[in-house]
């Protein structure tokens, strides 16, 4: 059996590519093994898109004279076609510039659901800004105190920093924050009435409605406190998802490595179900593409679906839900419907 890689290893390769690319070239040897690494799994292109947003932000401030965060990570044993270590990565470090370019991430078969869907990298200011994404695109933001953003579809921040404080309002959407330490300044996501607070860490907020809002942590420890007049607030833990809800109340429970890495698929641009209500996944779907999926009547809407999909495919999704669910599928006028046969 086949042992499942973490994220964090699999952060801790993409540090050790993107410092090769940040060093030159790469012959023909690494670029093969890079796009074999690239191919071997899902996750691995945003990884490394994400260190190579970090190196921006760390080069830039460093440039600027600003303090930047490098968090060095446990290095994994290498396997044969990894770059060779230099004495700047031997401990490895989320940092690089050198973007991988358009033409090699296509070469690599991983970047056609994020073709069109990662915006310009942009350092942001102290101050405020706001920053929006389009429907089925995904965005990477690093921040001028090291930490680093990615913004899923139909998404809205504002982003507030000053010399104290570090302030982003979640509006809409679904946002990833990898947390840069800095414990005279606190990290605080506002996200309707809920509240998250991190030091350094990594988590994800996500506001699709009025409420709830969910919180996943994948490193670290956040606080989660409830909307002003509740006096409930919980520490939530890595791996680990909470629920805050309009009453005050909030529940948490353990997710699994494999749960929370098909809870972030988005990264790449996917999509991954684990007896989804074929409801709720046409409403996934539909936040993600201007095609809209159609559920017919409620026990059709019922019907429960298993498994990743690409997120802008909805017609791939909706035909392998017809033939798993035994259904029929219409595609008519930028609708797809769902019925019984």
């Amino acid at each position: 059996m086949t042992r499942f890689e973490t994220s964090s290893e699999i952060d801790a390769m993409a540090a050790l590519w993107a410092a090769r690319l940040d060093r030159g070239p790469l012959t023909e040897l690494d670029q093969a093994s890079l796009d074999c690494w690239l191919e071997g799994d899902v996750r691995r292109l945003g990884a490394l898109a994400r260190a190579q947003a970090m190196l921006a932000a760390i080069s830039l401030s460093a440039s600027t004279g600003e303090t930047a965060f490098l968090g060095s990570v446990e290095e994994p044993e290498a396997p044969p076609g990894t770059p060779e270590a230099s004495p700047e990565t031997s401990k490895v470090v989320s940092i690089l510039p050198h973007l991988v370019s358009r033409r090699r991430l296509i070469q690599a078969g991983t970047a056609t659901a994020l073709a069109a869907s990662f915006g310009a990298l942009a350092l942001l200011p102290i101050g405020t800004s706001s920053y929006t994404t389009a429907r089925g695109e995904v965005r990477l933001l690093p921040l001028a105190d090291g930490s680093v953003v990615t913004m899923n579809t139909d998404s809205h921040i504002r982003v507030n920093f000053s010399k104290a404080n570090r302030t982003i309002y979640l509006d809409k959407g679904e946002v990833l924050f990898d947390v840069a330490k800095s414990p005279q300044r606190p990290f605080l996501v506002k996200a309707g009435m809920a509240k998250v607070q991190a030091v350094g860490t990594a988590f994800s907020v996500r506001r699709t409605g009025v409420t709830p809002v969910e919180v996943m942590v994948r490193e670290g420890l956040v606080k989660v406190a409830a909307p002003q007049g509740h006096k409930q607030s919980m520490m939530v833990g890595a791996n680990m998802k909470a629920v805050a809800d309009a009453s005050g109340d909030i529940t948490a429970k353990r997710m699994s490595n494999e749960e929370m890495e098909r809870m972030l698929a988005w990264r790449e641009g996917k999509i991954a179900f684990s007896e989804t209500s074929l409801r709720d996944a046409a409403h996934e779907f539909n936040r993600y593409n201007k095609v809209k999926i159609e559920v017919g009547n409620g026990a059709i809407a019922n019907r429960t679906v298993t498994g990743m999909f690409s997120a802008n495919d909805p017609q791939g999704f909706a035909h392998a839900a017809a033939l798993t669910l035994d259904l029929k599928v219409q595609e008519k006028s930028g609708q797809i419907i769902f019925s019984t046969k």
